[in-house]
């Protein structure tokens, strides 16, 4: 059930785009701080996953959807109002009164602990906000915001700003991100009420205020719907199209480019890209990258003989050599 509250709670509002995804981290030898363009829920669970276990990255996801890069933002779905204060008592209070201002607007924000000192209100935006632009969007946060007392930071994050993901931890405190209910005055760590309370978010975003006028933008394409396995031909066709020199994620690229070139077994995949990481003087990271093998094998990503894979030629050449950076 955690993951599937993850899931809802990064890609819910815009099913079918990517999101980017912010990992700040300690260091570490299986992530370093830095942001990835993802579209599903199995490209962020190791990061969820060793955050949530460890505290050793803290995870953000981007208020906004994505489209094919962590820049590209296809229309807007939210807004974040970050209150952060000296001590931990007085950013709640302001936190639970830009709750009741919230509410009083018919909207339900969803009220985030950061897991250090502050909250961030998470509001949902009805779809009349779609298409509007940066400078509108200050706006409206400005608005919604105008009336708290400053006696806390008051922060709006921009239209391409990020979130705390929920369950995972405080890079630095160490301390779980959780939902905060104002009603209850409590810290919400039973996942039945966490998913209650980023459903009522959800199902009440909020609506045109009255007077504001946000700007137009020409709306994007849709993203492809990508076929299924049995249409697509075991993958192959699919794997023509997918080209790896764009894919920003190493770890992918890798996984896929070693069950490409290597095909075999899922074994003698992880075997081959050992081999490749002792030459490389990277030795230490064939865990992440067995991993991250075996997500592509989940995927359904059949890879073809090498044979058959260098007679294409959008395969021919292809270099991960620009991935070490992060093995090492």
């Amino acid at each position: 059930m955690l993951l599937g509250l993850i899931e809802e709670y990064v890609f819910g509002d815009a099913r079918g785009y990517g999101r980017s995804i912010l990992y700040v981290c300690e260091k570490t030898k299986w992530f370093r701080t830095g942001q990835i363009y993802v579209e599903g829920l199995d490209d962020i669970i190791d990061g969820i996953l060793y955050s949530a276990s460890t505290g050793g990255c803290s995870v953000r996801s981007s208020l906004q959807p994505r489209q094919g890069d962590i820049n590209t933002i296809p229309f807007v779905t939210s807004l974040s109002i970050d209150i952060d204060a000296e001590t931990f008592d007085v950013a709640k209070k302001v936190a639970k009164l830009a709750y009741s201002l919230l509410e009083g607007l018919n909207t339900t924000p969803l009220v985030v602990f950061t897991g250090g000192k502050g909250y961030a209100l998470r509001v949902y935006l009805s779809k009349e906000y779609r298409e509007i632009e940066e400078e509108a969007y200050r706006s409206l946060g400005e608005m919604l915001t105008e009336p708290l007392p400053r006696v806390a930071n008051i922060e709006l994050p921009p239209i391409k700003g990020l979130i705390k993901v929920p369950f995972t931890r405080h890079e630095k405190t160490k301390q779980l991100v959780l939902f905060y209910d104002p009603k209850k005055d409590k810290h919400i760590d039973e996942l039945d009420e966490a998913a209650d309370l980023l459903a009522k978010a959800e199902d009440k975003p909020l609506p045109m205020l009255k007077g504001f006028e946000p700007s137009k933008k020409k709306a994007v394409k849709a993203p492809a719907v990508i076929p299924a396995a049995e249409e697509r031909g075991g993958g192959y066709e699919y794997l023509e199209n997918l080209n790896p020199t764009k894919l920003t994620d190493c770890r992918k690229r890798l996984a896929i480019l070693w069950g490409l070139y290597k095909g075999g077994t899922v074994e003698e995949a992880i075997k081959a890209a050992e081999e490749f990481l002792e030459k490389a003087g990277a030795k230490e990271k064939a865990k992440q990258v067995k991993y991250s093998i075996r997500w592509a094998v989940a995927k359904g990503i059949k890879p073809p003989r090498k044979e058959t894979l260098l007679k294409r030629k959008s395969f021919i050449g292809i270099s991960y050599e620009d991935c070490l950076d992060m093995l090492k």
